[in-house]
C-alpha cells in the first residue's frame, strides 16, 4: 500500500486528476481502471467514483497489485541534515525518483516511506543523478525551500563536482566543453541525447585531468556549469573520452540494444558493471541561514576497487 497527503496546490480536483497529475507513471485511464478496480483508498475508505473530489490534508493510498520491480541498491547514506535540506548519498543502481516499473525500488520511495528511524514524507530532490551514477543528492523538506534552490540552480549557483573514469587520454590537463545538446531524434533510443548545434540547449563542462591510468583510461574531474539531461556523458563522448561502464555513449547503438535484450553478456565481459561516474559534492550558499555548505560522498567501494586495478604499476 503506497499513501500520500493531499497538499494545497492540489486541492478540490477530481481523484482521477489528482493521481494522473501527481503520480504520472499511470495515465488518467489506467488510474481510472485502478480506482475502479477499488484499489485506491480516500482516508482509509475506498473510493470507487473517479469524480470524487480530493481536499487539503486528505489521505490518498494505492493498493498496489504484486509485480516483480528491478533489482536496486538500497545502500544509500545521508551524509547531511539540517532543519531545512537532506543530503544523500546515492550508490550506483538506484534511481532517484520512480520510472517505469521501479515504483518503490528508488530513491524518494525510500526515503518518504521506508527509511529508519523515520520517513521524510515530505521531501523533494533538488538535484537529480542517473540510475547508474552514485554521489550526492540534495533534497529539500520544504516547497518554499525547493523553490529557493531551483531558483539557485536556475542562476548557476550551487556548484557540482564529479569525477569519472573514461576510456581515452586526455591531450589536455584541463578544458572547458561548450557544445549545445538536444535530443538524438536519429535514435531509435528516445532517452539518448547528442551534441546537436542547431537545435540543442547551451551546454558548458569544465574538466580536468587528475592522472592516467593503465589499460588507456583515465581519471578526471567534472564540474558542470549548466545541467543538461547526460550532459557530462554527452560532453565526454563527444570529446572522445566516453565514460568507462556507460553503455549508451560508450556503445555503439546496436550493442547497446543487445545488451539491453541480454544484460548477461555485458557483465560476463569483465567491464565496470555501471557507468564511472560520481558526485563527489555539492556547494551552495543555503537558502535559509545564508552559510556556505559543502555536502561530500566519498568514492564508493566499487570505484574505488577499479582505480585499484587501473594503477600503472610503481618503477
Amino acid at each position: 500500500m503506497v499513501s500520500s497527503k493531499v497538499p494545497q496546490q492540489a486541492a478540490q480536483v477530481s481523484l482521477e486528476s489528482y493521481l494522473s497529475r501527481r503520480f504520472t507513471y499511470l495515465s488518467v485511464e489506467e488510474w481510472r481502471k485502478r480506482i475502479t478496480e477499488c484499489r485506491i483508498f480516500r482516508n482509509g475508505v475506498v473510493v470507487e467514483d473517479a469524480s470524487t473530489l480530493v481536499f487539503r490534508g486528505d489521505s490518498i493510498a494505492y493498493d498496489l497489485p504484486d509485480f516483480q520491480e528491478p533489482p536496486a541498491n538500497f545502500d544509500y547514506n545521508i551524509v547531511y541534515e539540517d532543519e531545512w535540506l537532506l543530503g544523500v548519498d546515492k550508490p550506483g543502481n538506484l534511481l532517484v525518483h520512480k520510472s517505469g516499473r521501479s515504483i518503490r525500488s528508488n530513491l524518494v520511495f525510500q526515503l518518504r516511506y521506508c527509511h529508519l528511524p523515520a520517513p521524510y514524507p515530505e521531501i523533494n530532490a533538488v538535484n537529480r543523478i542517473d540510475r547508474e551514477t552514485s554521489g550526492v543528492v540534495l533534497f529539500a523538506k520544504e516547497i518554499s525551500v525547493v523553490r529557493k534552490m531551483n531558483l539557485a540552480l536556475s542562476k548557476r549557483a550551487i556548484r557540482k563536482e564529479y569525477f569519472a573514469v573514461v576510456k581515452g587520454i586526455p591531450a589536455e590537463q584541463s578544458w572547458t566543453v561548450r557544445l549545445p545538446i538536444g535530443k538524438d531524434t536519429d535514435s531509435s533510443i528516445h532517452y539518448k541525447f547528442r551534441i546537436d548545434h542547431n537545435a540543442g540547449k547551451y551546454a558548458e563542462t569544465t574538466i580536468e585531468t587528475i592522472g592516467v591510468l593503465q589499460g588507456k583510461t583515465a581519471l578526471l574531474r567534472v564540474i558542470p556549469v549548466t545541467g543538461r539531461t547526460h550532459q557530462i556523458r554527452v560532453h565526454l563522448a563527444a570529446c572522445g573520452l566516453p565514460i568507462l561502464g556507460d553503455k549508451l555513449y560508450g556503445m555503439s547503438e546496436k550493442d547497446f540494444i543487445a545488451w539491453k535484450n541480454a544484460p548477461q553478456h555485458l557483465e560476463s565481459g569483465g567491464v565496470f558493471s555501471r557507468q564511472a561516474l560520481h558526485c563527489g559534492s555539492i556547494a551552495f550558499e543555503h537558502p535559509e541561514t545564508q552559510k556556505q555548505v559543502i555536502i561530500k560522498a566519498p568514492v564508493p567501494p566499487d570505484m574505488q576497487q577499479l582505480l585499484t586495478s587501473l594503477q600503472p604499476p610503481l618503477c
